[in-house]
């Protein structure tokens, strides 16, 4: 959603064009609100997207402003409301065990999204990857440290309780969606399973032939490709229990295993 519209809207159209999609392909375009209004959003509908998903993390405030977050709470659930007046399927992301992130602001949060009308709601925990800035804004005192996966696993407890409480369906792990608004949540799914994955652009991961790979990470090295050329920065054999491990990790995910 950082692409200028035009550009947006040429690289669905492409997808359509060049890509064996079915006819019922799901086409999500995922972004933050800070730069994808609502004409950009319809625009995207209009050349084939048919499932949006914004990365709230959180309604609250505070915690949104230490994360670098332009937009208050209250933006971003008047955003995500007028989002979902267009003719797509809306997902929103939050995350759970954000330093300074209580269970009551937790609570708030799950409160706030279910009072949209969003197809679908994922919920995710935080993780503390070593490369991003938050740890030096820990390190610093500036935040605190995280939750740990006590209080973690509480705060999803009350999550699955919750959303099924007020008649959502859990079709993953993660991954919630609202009866007859259309979510069908296909990607996160399959994408555990041993299903083809064709990576395209900077930084992407692919599974395809029997090989996973990842497209170049650094731009700088993936914009000098030649024409007609993929960059890629690793690839790796499948081993012979490639297909039951995916089995596995798909059964896994949507909680079933056999």
């Amino acid at each position: 959603t950082a692409l200028l519209t035009e550009d947006l809207v040429r690289l669905i159209r492409g997808c359509y064009q060049y890509l064996p999609l079915a006819e019922d392909c799901e086409f999500t375009i995922e972004g933050r609100m800070s730069h994808f209004d609502l004409e950009k959003a319809q625009a995207c509908i209009e050349a084939g997207a048919n499932r949006i998903s914004i990365g709230v993390q959180t309604f609250n405030t505070a915690i949104r402003r230490r994360l670098g977050r332009k937009h208050s709470g209250v933006e971003a659930f008047e955003y995500l409301a007028k989002l979902c007046e267009l003719d797509a399927v809306i997902v929103a992301d939050l995350m759970f065990g954000l330093p300074n992130q209580t269970d009551e602001v937790w609570q708030n949060d799950i409160a706030r999204a279910t009072e949209l009308p969003l197809s679908g709601l994922d919920t995710y925990a935080f993780n503390l990857y070593p490369m991003l800035p938050i740890n030096r804004m820990i390190e610093k005192g500036a935040f605190p440290t995280p939750p740990g996966f006590d209080i973690q696993a509480d705060q999803y407890a009350y999550t699955v309780e919750t959303l099924l409480e007020k008649g959502w369906e859990q079709v993953s792990n993660s991954h919630f969606a609202y009866p007859g608004r259309g979510e069908r949540n296909r990607y996160n799914t399959l994408i555990k399973s041993d299903i083809s994955c064709l990576a395209f652009g900077s930084g992407a991961g692919g599974n395809f032939g029997g090989f996973s790979y990842q497209v170049q990470g650094d731009l700088e090295s993936y914009l000098a490709t030649p024409k007609g050329e993929k960059n890629i920065a690793f690839m790796s054999g499948h081993s012979p229990n490639k297909a039951l491990l995916s089995k596995v990790q798909h059964d896994i995910e949507t909680g079933r295993l056999n």
